[in-house]
């Protein structure tokens, strides 16, 4: 999957999302949050995917390798994909991943054998 740029339709409304990595910031600076924010446009409005560093610091320590900036876009990209595949309402310009869901998305998109759980696709926001 091209996680930069990607066409989804959702069985909620049947409707089809184009959907478009925009940018990557780290939470801190804009939100005082400890995360790293994935923009994307769907449709052309700007969603925001939340990511937690902590994720991060622990799939360093478990992988032995750190995740990179294309990791993030990559796991974002599928995080957004797997909501709106699962019919999922993104009525919220921010979406925060938890740690585990974090993980597990980074486990998919590494290819690493270490599946933990399953992504839910409730996210808190």
């Amino acid at each position: 999957m091209d996680s930069e740029e990607f066409q989804v339709q959702s069985p909620l409304d049947q409707k089809t999302y184009h959907c478009r990595f925009h940018t990557l910031t780290t939470g801190i600076s804009l939100r005082h949050s400890d995360t790293v924010d994935v923009k994307f446009l769907l449709n052309g409005t700007p969603i925001v995917l939340a990511l937690p560093h902590a994720a991060f610091a622990e799939y360093r320590r478990t992988a032995g390798r750190a995740l990179t900036d294309g990791d993030a876009v990559r796991i974002a990209g599928l995080a957004l994909k797997h909501l709106l595949e699962s019919g999922e309402r993104l009525d919220t310009p921010l979406l925060t991943l938890s740690h585990e869901q974090t993980l597990e998305f980074a486990e998919r998109v590494t290819g690493s054998a270490q599946s933990r759980i399953s992504p839910s696709p409730a996210v808190s926001d």
